[in-house]
């Protein structure tokens, strides 16, 4: 009887260390978040092809792309094809995006409300955001040794602690749209189970096998008494 009361203790922590490890892997893969790229570098290293929208200040940046060793690289190897840059509207190029494996230099604040017009929920969240040149980054132009200098340097700095660039920024950079992962449809197959399933599976027929051994075993030693 003792040995009874064990092995149904066992079974029934069994089955709750089963029920844990599936609700935890199964909770684990839907709040997975996508791997998206953040580095002009993983851009270079991957295998989408890059436009852009036609912007001379912005183009002169990436073509001079002074100190900038990936930009350099990316706009030899992806902007420029075939002796000119890929040049795209902005609705052609995000509706190049939408469609996957292509990525497009523009604003935020030209690509972030065509995207909340005409992208659905699963691109949105897929949708990744790299910085050719810091948003943070503002100053004055004031003469080469102006006395002024440390004036405008101070106020800056006050002005970033005291959060008036991040409301500024708020006001007039677009963010982007919001990613409501609960709309999301994610499926999990069995094949990130099956590991689980094969245990039970092997348990199951090793439970058996034992069932039928004692059976014998009990059959026998009753024909030997």
């Amino acid at each position: 009887m003792g040995g009874r009361i064990i092995f149904l203790n066992i079974l029934v922590l069994s089955i709750l260390l089963y029920n844990y490890y599936t609700s935890a892997l199964v909770s684990s893969l839907l709040n997975a978040k996508p791997d998206v790229l953040e580095t002009v570098k993983e851009l270079y290293e991957s295998t989408l092809k890059v436009g852009t929208e036609y912007q001379p200040y912005t183009n002169t940046f990436i073509v001079q792309a002074r100190g900038n060793e990936w930009v350099q690289k990316l706009n030899s190897s992806k902007i420029f094809t075939s002796g000119r840059a890929n040049y795209y509207s902005p609705e052609e190029g995000l509706a190049k995006v939408k469609k996957g494996g292509f990525a497009y230099h523009t604003e935020v604040t030209t690509a972030y409300p065509i995207v909340s017009r005409t992208f659905e929920a699963d691109p949105i969240c897929d949708l990744a955001q790299i910085e050719f040149i810091d948003p943070a980054s503002v100053g004055f132009m004031v003469p080469k040794r102006s006395q002024y200098r440390q004036l405008f340097l101070v106020s800056l700095v006050k002005m970033q602690q005291s959060g008036i660039f991040k409301r500024e920024r708020d006001v007039w950079v677009a963010s982007k749209p919001e990613c409501l992962l609960s709309s999301r449809v994610l499926s999990v197959g069995v094949n990130e189970l099956f590991m689980v399933y094969m245990i039970l599976v092997g348990g199951m027929f090793s439970a058996a096998i034992i069932f039928c051994i004692e059976i014998i075993w009990q059959k026998n030693q009753g024909k030997t008494k």
